[in-house]
Protein backbone atom coordinates (compact mmCIF):
# COMPACT_ATOMS: atom_id res chain seq x y z
CA UNK A 1 0.00 0.00 0.00
CA UNK A 2 1.23 3.43 -0.73
CA UNK A 3 0.88 6.60 1.45
CA UNK A 4 0.90 9.87 -1.14
CA UNK A 5 0.44 13.68 -0.24
CA UNK A 6 -1.78 15.07 -3.06
CA UNK A 7 -2.74 18.86 -2.79
CA UNK A 8 -2.10 22.04 -0.44
CA UNK A 9 -3.99 25.12 0.04
CA UNK A 10 -0.69 27.31 0.03
CA UNK A 11 2.63 25.91 -0.03
CA UNK A 12 2.07 22.40 -1.35
CA UNK A 13 4.29 19.25 -2.30
CA UNK A 14 3.88 15.53 -3.06
CA UNK A 15 5.52 13.10 -1.01
CA UNK A 16 5.00 9.31 -1.85
CA UNK A 17 5.80 6.31 0.59
CA UNK A 18 5.47 2.80 -0.53
CA UNK A 19 4.89 0.89 2.33
CA UNK A 20 6.53 -2.80 2.49
CA UNK A 21 4.54 -6.06 2.97
CA UNK A 22 4.94 -7.50 6.67
CA UNK A 23 6.82 -10.43 7.09
CA UNK A 24 4.63 -13.37 7.23
CA UNK A 25 2.29 -13.91 10.56
CA UNK A 26 3.06 -10.78 12.22
CA UNK A 27 1.89 -9.83 15.39
CA UNK A 28 -1.63 -8.25 15.60
CA UNK A 29 -2.28 -4.99 16.77
CA UNK A 30 -5.65 -4.04 18.56
CA UNK A 31 -8.05 -2.72 15.75
CA UNK A 32 -9.16 0.06 18.20
CA UNK A 33 -6.16 1.25 19.25
CA UNK A 34 -5.27 4.83 18.08
CA UNK A 35 -1.68 5.49 16.24
CA UNK A 36 -0.72 9.56 16.85
CA UNK A 37 3.30 10.74 16.37
CA UNK A 38 5.01 11.00 19.20
CA UNK A 39 6.13 14.79 21.28
CA UNK A 40 8.94 16.36 19.37
CA UNK A 41 8.24 15.38 15.43
CA UNK A 42 7.35 18.83 14.71
CA UNK A 43 4.76 20.85 14.96
CA UNK A 44 0.88 19.81 13.78
CA UNK A 45 -0.03 20.87 10.18
CA UNK A 46 -3.13 20.84 8.70
CA UNK A 47 -4.52 17.63 7.08
CA UNK A 48 -7.37 15.84 5.01
CA UNK A 49 -7.43 12.15 4.83
CA UNK A 50 -8.71 10.59 1.51
CA UNK A 51 -8.61 6.40 0.86
CA UNK A 52 -8.50 4.79 -2.31
CA UNK A 53 -7.88 1.37 -3.38
CA UNK A 54 -4.19 0.56 -2.37
CA UNK A 55 -2.83 4.35 -1.51
CA UNK A 56 -3.87 6.58 1.11
CA UNK A 57 -3.75 10.27 -0.01
CA UNK A 58 -3.24 12.92 2.49
CA UNK A 59 -3.47 17.13 1.62
CA UNK A 60 -1.81 19.51 3.82
CA UNK A 61 -2.42 22.36 4.45
CA UNK A 62 1.19 24.92 5.21
CA UNK A 63 -0.80 28.29 5.49
CA UNK A 64 -0.78 28.02 9.46
CA UNK A 65 2.03 26.53 9.87
CA UNK A 66 4.73 28.27 12.22
CA UNK A 67 7.23 29.81 10.18
CA UNK A 68 11.37 28.36 11.06
CA UNK A 69 12.68 30.35 14.00
CA UNK A 70 16.30 29.75 12.15
CA UNK A 71 17.16 32.12 9.35
CA UNK A 72 20.42 33.20 7.45
CA UNK A 73 20.83 34.95 4.55
CA UNK A 74 21.98 33.62 0.76
CA UNK A 75 24.56 35.68 -1.23
CA UNK A 76 24.78 32.54 -4.16
CA UNK A 77 22.65 29.69 -4.47
CA UNK A 78 23.52 26.77 -6.78
CA UNK A 79 22.50 22.77 -6.43
CA UNK A 80 24.50 19.29 -7.07
CA UNK A 81 22.58 16.15 -7.70
CA UNK A 82 24.24 12.99 -6.20
CA UNK A 83 24.03 9.38 -6.67
CA UNK A 84 22.20 9.73 -3.22
CA UNK A 85 20.33 12.92 -2.95
CA UNK A 86 20.14 16.49 -3.84
CA UNK A 87 22.51 19.17 -2.31
CA UNK A 88 21.16 22.35 -2.29
CA UNK A 89 24.43 24.98 -1.70
CA UNK A 90 23.28 28.12 0.25
CA UNK A 91 26.58 31.00 0.55
CA UNK A 92 27.43 33.75 2.28
CA UNK A 93 30.14 35.95 1.03
CA UNK A 94 32.97 37.00 2.79
CA UNK A 95 32.45 41.03 2.50
CA UNK A 96 30.75 41.91 -1.02
CA UNK A 97 31.77 38.47 -2.44
CA UNK A 98 33.23 36.54 -4.69
CA UNK A 99 34.69 34.72 -2.30
CA UNK A 100 32.66 32.81 0.18
CA UNK A 101 32.51 33.00 3.65
CA UNK A 102 30.09 30.66 5.05
CA UNK A 103 28.46 27.72 3.35
CA UNK A 104 25.23 26.00 4.47
CA UNK A 105 24.14 22.50 2.54
CA UNK A 106 20.78 21.46 2.24
CA UNK A 107 20.23 17.73 1.93
CA UNK A 108 16.85 16.96 0.01
CA UNK A 109 15.22 13.64 -1.19
CA UNK A 110 15.00 13.22 -4.87
CA UNK A 111 11.28 12.74 -4.09
CA UNK A 112 11.20 15.79 -1.82
CA UNK A 113 13.10 17.85 -5.45
CA UNK A 114 10.21 17.20 -7.70
CA UNK A 115 7.32 17.93 -4.80
CA UNK A 116 9.40 21.51 -4.64
CA UNK A 117 9.29 21.58 -8.83
CA UNK A 118 5.56 20.83 -8.92
CA UNK A 119 4.63 23.38 -5.99
CA UNK A 120 6.67 25.97 -7.99
CA UNK A 121 4.53 26.16 -11.22
CA UNK A 122 2.89 29.82 -10.37
CA UNK A 123 5.47 30.97 -8.07
CA UNK A 124 7.74 30.04 -10.94
CA UNK A 125 5.90 32.43 -13.81
CA UNK A 126 5.42 35.35 -11.25
CA UNK A 127 9.11 35.07 -10.60
CA UNK A 128 9.89 34.76 -14.25
CA UNK A 129 7.88 37.87 -15.06
CA UNK A 130 9.42 40.05 -12.12
CA UNK A 131 12.56 39.25 -13.18
CA UNK A 132 11.76 40.39 -17.19
CA UNK A 133 9.95 43.48 -15.69
CA UNK A 134 12.97 44.32 -13.80
CA UNK A 135 15.48 43.48 -16.44
CA UNK A 136 17.20 40.77 -13.53
CA UNK A 137 18.96 38.91 -16.10
CA UNK A 138 22.52 38.38 -14.37
CA UNK A 139 23.34 35.54 -11.71
CA UNK A 140 25.20 36.51 -9.09
CA UNK A 141 29.25 35.65 -9.43
CA UNK A 142 30.31 33.25 -6.80
CA UNK A 143 34.32 31.84 -6.08
CA UNK A 144 33.09 27.86 -5.88
CA UNK A 145 36.99 26.94 -6.50
CA UNK A 146 37.71 28.08 -2.97
CA UNK A 147 34.88 27.18 -0.78
CA UNK A 148 35.18 27.12 3.10
CA UNK A 149 36.42 23.89 5.26
CA UNK A 150 33.50 23.98 7.80
CA UNK A 151 30.00 24.31 6.31
CA UNK A 152 26.77 23.59 8.37
CA UNK A 153 24.32 20.49 7.01
CA UNK A 154 20.96 20.34 7.21
CA UNK A 155 17.85 18.02 6.24
CA UNK A 156 14.72 18.95 4.37
CA UNK A 157 12.05 17.39 2.95
CA UNK A 158 9.68 19.96 2.36
CA UNK A 159 10.80 23.20 0.56
CA UNK A 160 8.00 25.66 0.38
CA UNK A 161 8.94 29.47 -1.71
CA UNK A 162 7.52 32.81 -2.09
CA UNK A 163 8.73 35.79 -3.48
CA UNK A 164 7.31 39.95 -3.47
CA UNK A 165 9.90 41.82 -6.15
CA UNK A 166 13.50 41.54 -5.84
CA UNK A 167 12.77 39.55 -2.50
CA UNK A 168 12.48 36.01 -1.81
CA UNK A 169 12.62 32.96 0.98
CA UNK A 170 12.41 29.65 1.25
CA UNK A 171 11.14 27.58 4.05
CA UNK A 172 12.52 24.47 5.16
CA UNK A 173 11.07 21.19 6.99
CA UNK A 174 11.50 17.88 7.76
CA UNK A 175 9.46 15.16 8.55
CA UNK A 176 10.71 11.43 9.65
CA UNK A 177 9.83 8.39 8.15
CA UNK A 178 7.95 7.35 11.63
CA UNK A 179 5.49 10.25 10.51
CA UNK A 180 4.45 8.77 7.30
CA UNK A 181 4.53 5.05 9.70
CA UNK A 182 2.14 6.44 11.94
CA UNK A 183 0.26 8.33 8.78
CA UNK A 184 -0.05 4.94 7.18
CA UNK A 185 -0.96 2.95 10.48
CA UNK A 186 -4.50 5.15 10.89
CA UNK A 187 -3.17 8.56 12.63
CA UNK A 188 -5.01 11.83 11.70
CA UNK A 189 -1.65 14.16 13.32
CA UNK A 190 0.79 15.02 10.23
CA UNK A 191 3.88 16.71 11.93
CA UNK A 192 6.91 18.40 10.08
CA UNK A 193 10.10 19.72 12.22
CA UNK A 194 10.44 23.52 11.00
CA UNK A 195 14.16 23.67 10.11
CA UNK A 196 15.12 26.96 8.58
CA UNK A 197 14.27 30.27 6.62
CA UNK A 198 16.81 31.21 3.97
CA UNK A 199 16.34 34.59 2.90
CA UNK A 200 17.82 35.53 -0.85
CA UNK A 201 16.71 37.10 -4.06
CA UNK A 202 14.03 36.46 -6.52
CA UNK A 203 17.18 35.96 -8.96
CA UNK A 204 18.61 33.49 -6.62
CA UNK A 205 15.70 31.70 -5.94
CA UNK A 206 14.80 31.03 -9.80
CA UNK A 207 18.15 29.77 -10.41
CA UNK A 208 17.75 27.25 -8.04
CA UNK A 209 14.47 26.21 -9.33
CA UNK A 210 15.87 26.06 -13.29
CA UNK A 211 19.15 23.99 -12.27
CA UNK A 212 16.43 21.60 -10.33
CA UNK A 213 14.30 21.37 -13.42
CA UNK A 214 16.77 21.01 -15.56
CA UNK A 215 17.66 18.05 -13.78
CA UNK A 216 14.34 16.18 -13.05
CA UNK A 217 13.98 13.50 -15.94
CA UNK A 218 17.41 12.16 -14.74
CA UNK A 219 16.97 11.93 -10.81
CA UNK A 220 16.29 8.21 -10.10
CA UNK A 221 13.32 6.91 -8.56
CA UNK A 222 12.99 7.59 -4.28
CA UNK A 223 11.02 5.63 -2.38
CA UNK A 224 11.34 4.57 1.49
CA UNK A 225 9.95 1.08 2.19
CA UNK A 226 8.78 0.91 5.75
CA UNK A 227 7.88 -2.06 7.34
CA UNK A 228 4.66 -2.22 9.43
CA UNK A 229 2.05 -4.83 10.83
CA UNK A 230 -1.20 -5.14 9.44
CA UNK A 231 -4.09 -3.31 10.82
Amino acid sequence: MSLRLDAYRRNWCVLDWAVAKPPPHPAKRDSRQVFTTRVGEGVVVGMVREKSAGSVSVALDFSTAPVPDRRFSADAAWAVVGSDLVRILFAQYKAAGPKIEHLVVVRVPFAAVRLFLRSMTSVAETGHRLLEQMGDKVSPSVDKENLPDQTFTLDANILAAGLAGREACLDLYNSSPQVKVALQQGSNEFRAEPVARVQLTTRLLMDVYAELAASEKSLPLDGSGIEVDDV
